[in-house]
């Protein structure tokens, strides 16, 4: 008896692992094959190459081919001449919309009068925390787009200027952090791609406090 005692116990516990193991696996569903070969490219999918542009503006336009065209009602040409390099500029009379949020963008040219940069500027109210997160909104979109980037930026002090880095969460992305003591309450935030091609192509982000306003930039540049 005792040994029946022993043995029935085990004998109950091996059927309910039997019955455990001849349960069926739930079948996925097209919801779920569809979310997982999504997974599995955005993993697989190599970064975009580098822009020639944005949108119908390309590099090395002039600026009559970008005032030729309609859509945003370039201004006049301002020549500038900065460290003893003639460059020209355009701005648009008109705004273009990413994302929800409205942005002026204005193109720069090189002493040949060549385009060579694109900027797309918004302003919006914003406290120094809504400023970081809108710069790290900025980041992710764009590292989907193109791979991790890097602070614009070196590391440390330089005289009454404070430089850090900070990681953007779940990435290997990160940007600077620059503050001011003689500005303390007027961080800015800056990050960049480079994609090291011949022509030296770039996308650089960056999101300046200004009083109650964040002052947001996306640039293509080259050269």
């Amino acid at each position: 008896m005792r040994n029946a005692a022993k043995i029935l116990p085990a004998c109950l516990a091996a059927a309910l692992l039997m019955g455990a193991a001849a349960k069926p696996a739930p079948v996925p569903t097209a919801a779920h094959r569809a979310s997982a070969k999504k997974a599995v490219a955005a993993k697989l999918a190599p970064p975009a190459p580098p822009p020639d542009g944005w949108d119908i503006y390309k590099f090395g336009m002039t600026p009559e081919q970008v005032q030729n065209i309609p859509a945003l009602r370039w201004g006049d040409v301002k020549k500038n001449t900065i460290f003893n390099i003639v460059v020209y500029r355009l701005d648009a009379g008109g705004v273009t919309t990413l994302d929800g949020r409205t942005y002026k963008p204005a193109v720069f040219f090189d002493e040949k009068r060549k385009l060579d940069g694109i900027a797309l500027m918004a302003v919006e109210k914003a406290s120094a925390p809504q400023c970081e997160a809108s710069l790290q909104q900025l980041l992710r979109t764009y590292q989907k787009q193109y791979g991790d980037f890097t602070p614009k930026a070196a590391k440390g002090t330089k005289g009454a200027t404070q430089i850090d880095w900070r990681n953007l969460p779940s990435t290997h992305s990160q940007y600077s952090v620059i503050n001011s003591a003689r500005t303390p309450d007027a961080p800015k935030f800056e990050s960049q791609h480079e994609f090291h091609d011949a022509a030296d192509t770039a996308v650089d982000l960056s999101a300046a406090m200004d009083r109650d306003s964040c002052d947001l930039e996306i640039r293509f540049v080259q050269g």
